[in-house]
């Protein structure tokens, strides 16, 4: 049996008109979710996590060419804006929090970063940091884009502590130390527990702090798993028992992570690798998902009879 799992991470409200802060395409139109929403409740059998987990341990069966709905990090207009839309159409979801971000104000590294690039009164930068040397001309928005979106992708290969140390070294030499667009909102745990109310809801755990698990030492990973699962049951008053990999590409977990998912309970993760999944097949630590709209992707089902999916 084959199943796939689409990835969003926020869901924007039309009236609000992202820019250039969703260069990557992290974020979907409400117009564009609607619309994909109610394509897959009307041609695919849908199913939650849950049920995908029961299926891997041989508990229960999936139908063939069932779609689970995942989101991740706890963006907050996952409740405002995507929750209506997923009840409209009756659509399960997951929906995997960074606790470190869940009502603290606090912004993930990519955000922030973007946030300093798009807000700088600077004109350029020319800064060296931790042996990284950064030189970008910044007088035009697409210049600013760029250099995010190179200084971003570098991010993503190194260890965790010098990534952070770029980051905050970027944006010092850019100065810009605030970001406030609602873009870049996360839930609070009010917000959470809302969520958590819908039967439609499943809450799981994103780490503590958005980290790759494969880039931080032993110790740290196993805090940042087994902090943030501990959060979310703890919040939520019922074991969680759902994990997703923050950036979630081959390299950012590994046999390491993996058994320490299985040893506290954890019995299956999805990555943010495309593709389909098949019971059986796909291990239950490697689950396929994509990542919907993300760099341009397009939407990745279809049937004979689909109409065209906006691109925004």
């Amino acid at each position: 049996m084959s199943f796939r799992i689409l990835l969003y991470h926020g869901v924007y409200p039309d009236d609000l008109d992202p820019g250039s802060r969703n260069g990557s395409g992290k974020h979907v139109s409400a117009t564009r979710f609607e619309h994909e929403m109610a394509f897959i409740a009307c041609h695919f059998p849908l199913v939650s996590m849950s049920n995908v987990a029961a299926a891997l341990r041989g508990d229960a069966e999936l139908p063939d060419g069932a779609v689970a709905v995942n989101f991740d990090d706890g963006i907050a207009n996952n409740l405002t804006t995507a929750l209506p839309i997923l009840e409209r159409h009756g659509v399960p979801a997951t929906i995997y929090v960074s606790t470190g971000f869940i009502g603290t104000g606090r912004r993930i590294w990519s955000d922030t970063l973007e946030n300093a690039f798009l807000e700088t009164a600077a004109g350029g930068l020319d800064v060296t940091i931790a042996g990284h040397s950064f030189t970008f001309a910044l007088t035009t928005i697409d210049q600013r884009v760029a250099a995010f979106a190179e200084v971003k992708s570098h991010c993503k290969l190194i260890e965790n502590a010098v990534k952070d140390e770029i980051v905050t070294g970027v944006c010092e030499a850019l100065g810009v130390d605030t970001i406030s667009h609602p873009l870049y909102e996360f839930l609070d745990w009010d917000q959470v527990r809302a969520l958590s109310r819908s039967p439609l809801i499943e809450i799981g755990a994103h780490t503590v702090d958005h980290v790759s698990l494969a880039k931080v030492d032993i110790p740290a990973m196993h805090h940042q798993i087994d902090a943030s699962v501990g959060e979310v049951t703890r919040q939520l008053g019922q074991r969680c028992t759902l994990f997703s990999y923050p950036e979630g590409q081959a390299h950012d977990y590994d046999k390491h992570v993996t058994a320490h998912l299985s040893d506290i309970g954890i019995d299956h993760a999805p990555t943010a690798i495309p593709g389909t999944n098949v019971i059986g097949v796909t291990g239950p630590y490697d689950l396929r998902r994509d990542f919907v709209g993300f760099e341009g992707r397009p939407f990745p089902l279809s049937t004979p009879e689909q109409e065209s999916v906006p691109a925004r």
